[in-house]
């Protein structure tokens, strides 16, 4: 858990508690942000090739862009503010160098979260599963929970990648600074502590 004793906002006491405070909103946002860009492209090539031809009405593309755009966005911010919650990781601190890293991931885990979540529709959606499933539970499944358990498990191993903030460790570099807290910054990046 990540506690900071220097703290402006009044309800930040209550974030510290559950593991996050306002200095951690930002780079969690990006990451979500970045991970959801590609699946946005997705969404406009679809529009592309579709909306010319009148293939779908408005409320085909709003389920459309519910399940190419909001649910892998949501499932990424649920990926991403779990990890946080249970082991904070260093690129999602404010102090951190780690910013474009952290962009760089959320892009590259909603790029690799594509062609995953359109493998398992294509399983999905197969006639003998299709048939099996309908049978046993009478309707086949919306493909905004695969593409939502696609993005949240893709999600969820890319931030795994990221470093961990570990006790008496600078959280911008990850220098051991248990021993050198007298100066208050770290000797190796000069940050505040």
């Amino acid at each position: 858990m990540i506690t900071s004793s220097r703290c402006p906002r009044a309800n930040c006491r209550r974030r510290r508690e559950v593991g996050l405070s306002g200095h951690q909103e930002l780079p969690l946002i990006r990451f979500s942000l970045a991970f959801v860009l590609p699946w946005l492209a997705v969404f406009c090539f679809t529009w592309e090739t579709h909306g010319k031809g009148g293939a779908f009405n408005a409320s085909n593309w709003i389920v459309l862009a519910g399940t190419l755009v909001a649910i892998p966005g949501v499932s990424a911010s649920l990926a991403a503010g779990a990890a946080q919650v249970l082991r904070p990781r260093r690129w999602f601190t404010i102090h951190g160098s780690g910013w474009k890293r952290v962009v760089l991931l959320g892009l590259l885990a909603g790029a690799i979260s594509i062609p995953i979540s359109a493998l398992a529709l294509y399983f999905a959606n197969r006639t003998s599963f299709t048939t099996d499933w309908t049978r046993h539970y009478g309707a086949r499944v919306p493909d905004g929970w695969i593409t939502g358990v696609c993005s949240l498990l893709t999600a969820a191993l890319i931030v795994r990648m990221m470093p961990v903030c570990r006790p008496g460790e600078c959280r911008g570099c990850g220098y051991d600074v248990s021993h050198s807290l007298d100066s208050g910054r770290c000797p190796e990046c000069g940050r505040a502590l």
